[in-house]
């Protein structure tokens, strides 16, 4: 049976909200939880342990099943930018690797990456024909010392998509981890980890209707392995 979802946003005093990619509408029973959230915050002694607990551990299983991924693999962050941060500056990069991005993608998907380069890291661009590259082109572009390939799933700009199966794919034949900024489509488009995807990041204030400050991560496990700890909390 269809639902209605007019009644959980708003109200919107006669407007309509179609611009999720730029920012997503808080549903009205969100913003009763981060009201509840901040009475407990007023209220300290009624953050109960077993409330502090529960907050993130529910959100972990709400994004785990998101993407197909175990809640205990979901990384909380709060924003894209800290998952892409976490894998470029924990990434075992030797001297002369490359990390290859796509020309005039967002720049928050661009700038983690570009901090490399004083560590000899070199970055390199491909430049598609229609803002996100096509497989021959991703293939054209990555060479043996390609170790990363980063993009986003849906071009910023334009809302064109990429084919997130058949990049992955080229991917894998070279030998290159793929890193994929959902942040654009996640929660329009269906999504699931067979896309062969080595990490996940995204935000949770567009298509996902969240608050600001709030993103995630996943990792596949062996990457995750590999990586250099640089955040310690």
């Amino acid at each position: 049976m269809s639902r209605d979802y007019h009644f959980d946003f708003g109200p919107f005093d006669g407007r309509v909200w179609l611009n999720c990619a730029h920012q997503g509408a808080l549903p009205r029973v969100a913003a009763e939880e981060a009201r509840e959230a901040i009475a407990w915050k007023v209220r300290p002694f009624e953050l109960t342990p077993e409330r502090f607990a529960e907050v993130p551990a529910r959100l972990r299983r709400a994004l785990g099943r998101l993407i197909g991924a175990p809640a205990d693999e979901m990384i909380l962050g709060n924003s894209a930018s800290y998952g892409l941060h976490l894998v470029a500056n924990g990434f075992p990069w030797r001297e002369g690797d490359e990390v290859l991005l796509v020309r005039g993608d967002f720049p928050s998907v661009l700038l983690p990456w570009l901090a490399l380069e004083p560590r000899g890291v070199r970055v390199r661009y491909v430049d598609p024909a229609r803002h996100l590259p096509q497989p021959e082109e991703l293939a054209a572009a990555l060479t043996p010392r390609t170790r990363v390939f980063c993009s986003t799933w849906v071009h910023s700009f334009s809302g064109v998509a990429c084919d997130l199966r058949a990049l992955g794919s080229v991917c894998r034949a070279n030998g290159t981890r793929f890193v994929v900024n959902v942040s654009q489509g996640l929660g329009a488009r269906p999504f699931d980890l067979s896309t062969g995807v080595d990490a996940v990041v995204g935000v949770g204030f567009k298509w996902l209707c969240g608050p600001y400050g709030t993103g995630f991560t996943w990792v596949r496990p062996e990457l995750l392995r590999s990586l250099h700890c640089n955040q310690a909390y």
